[in-house]
């Protein structure tokens, strides 16, 4: 992944291993909000084929890299890292990860494959990002 386009430290804290909603002083949708601000900003800076198309999933490669490597963010676990991803996906969200989990482990072939191709629909680079400009005040 090309880190220079990698969104800053402050906006890919929710994918760390200790973010805490209630210990940040970002709440995730604040977050988002500003990570769709910058990639766009980075996507107009390198075109959309550039590797500005990285920005906005770099959270996801920082999360990935410090699960398997100790990255960037000061670590983490694969398996903690599986479930976030599992959360962030529409298809599996509504499932409890442990179930979901066990039934991997038993050779469920039919979720094996949705969830691959999910995966790949998550962490692919997106040449667009959808327009989410940040709200200062909730009364907006």
């Amino acid at each position: 992944m090309p880190w220079l386009c990698r969104a800053s430290s402050f906006l890919t804290r929710d994918w760390t291993p200790e973010f805490a909603t209630y210990m940040d002083i970002h709440m995730p949708w604040e977050l988002e909000e500003y990570s769709n601000v910058y990639a766009r900003a980075m996507l107009e800076a390198t075109g959309s084929e550039g590797d500005g198309k990285y920005t906005i999933n770099s959270a996801i490669y920082a999360a990935v890299d410090a699960a398997l490597y100790g990255g960037h963010n000061g670590g983490g676990s694969v398996p903690s890292l599986v479930c976030r991803m599992l959360k962030e996906m529409k298809t599996t969200r509504k499932f409890d990860d442990a179930d979901m989990l066990t039934e991997f482990g038993k050779g469920w072939d039919q979720g094996e494959r949705r969830v691959n191709l999910e995966i790949i629909k998550l962490i692919a680079p997106q040449s667009e990002v959808e327009v989410m400009e940040p709200r200062l005040h909730d009364d907006e």
